[in-house]
This record gives structure tokens, sequence and C-alpha cells, in this order.
């Protein structure tokens, strides 16, 4: 049985011991694989044509959702050009943009979005001009020296046990011979 089938570039010839399949690449190139492998890769090939028209039709029927989750490197570069550089501020921009569809230019010329900017801002700057827990700050009610200063020329011990036992005990110790007022 020897039937031979050409096309352009396929030769098809049937063999006693193996029926094999040329396939012609190019001149000197030539793919050599069995009638059985060469049915499988066609009916292969025919299934993935079909997935791929398949594909193209659900892709053009509805198109990909955006992910509206995160701003873009465009609308974060925009916040920064017009002052808003703190995440929670971010996230409220981020939060109205996701809520109302509202483009952030738009965002940030609502009402609601710039009072809440503007309360953080206010917020913020009275955290920072708030003084630290140093000595500057005027925390000193558990300074030690404050307290016998403050016994020395008011005579008023203070309030809380370990700090009244400590001003007892260094003013004696800085000399003073009298005893306290209560002792007396």
């Amino acid at each position: 049985m020897d039937n031979e089938t050409t096309n352009e570039d396929l030769n098809i010839e049937t063999d006693e011991q193996a029926e094999e399949l040329e396939l012609e690449l190019e001149e000197e190139e030539k793919i050599t694989m069995s009638k059985s492998e060469w049915e499988k890769f066609q009916q292969t090939q025919g299934s993935l044509k079909r997935q791929v028209k398949e594909l193209r039709k659900s892709g053009e029927s509805k198109p990909v959702p955006s992910t509206a989750n995160e701003l873009n490197d465009a609308q974060l570069n925009y916040l920064d050009v017009k002052g808003v550089y703190e995440a929670e501020d971010i996230k409220i921009v981020e939060t109205f943009v996701q809520k109302t569809g509202k483009t952030v230019r738009e965002a940030l010329r609502d009402d609601y979005v710039t009072s809440k900017l503007q309360s953080n801002k206010t917020a913020r700057e009275v955290q920072e001009a708030m003084p630290s827990g140093s000595k500057r700050g005027g925390n000193q009610a558990t300074d030690l020296a404050s307290a016998v200063a403050k016994y020395e020329a008011t005579g008023v011990l203070p309030t809380d046990f370990a700090t009244r036992s400590a001003v007892i005990n260094a003013f004696v110790d800085k000399g003073h011979r009298n005893k306290p007022s209560w002792q007396q």
C-alpha cells in the first residue's frame, strides 16, 4: 500500500513497516512522525483553535474588570504634587475613589475629602507641637530636686509616699538639723 499525498510543505508516505509523515519546513530540514502521531497532533491543534476562539469571544463580550483596590503610580504622583504624603491621607483618598468611582482629581475637590485631609493635617501639627517627655516640656513633677525645692519654699510635701520619703531623706541629708514640721 503505497499512498502518497503532496501538499505545499507536506509529504505523507506510508511504508510497510511504519507509516511516516514528513513535513518539510525548509529545503534541508524534515520532521518525521508516525501517522498516529500526526492524527493526534491534528486533533490537539483543532481543540486549541476552538479554545482560542472561545477565549476571544469571552474576552470581547465582557471587559476585564479593573483592579481599583489601589491607586496607580500616576495617581500617587499626583497626590505627591498636591502635598498629600501621609499614609492615612492617601487611604482617605483611596477609599473615596473606590466608593464613588471618581478620579483622584475630583476627590481632592470634594468637600468631605478636603475637610478630612485638613483635620488630619491639624491633628498632626498639634501632635508635633507637643513637647516630648523630657524635662524641657514641664514634665518635672517627679523630679526629686524640684520637689525638695518646693518643700523648702512652701513647706508642703508631695502626696505620694515614695516621693515624700525621698524628699524628707534629701532634706535631712542636706544638713538641716531642724526636723520637718510634722515631726516637731
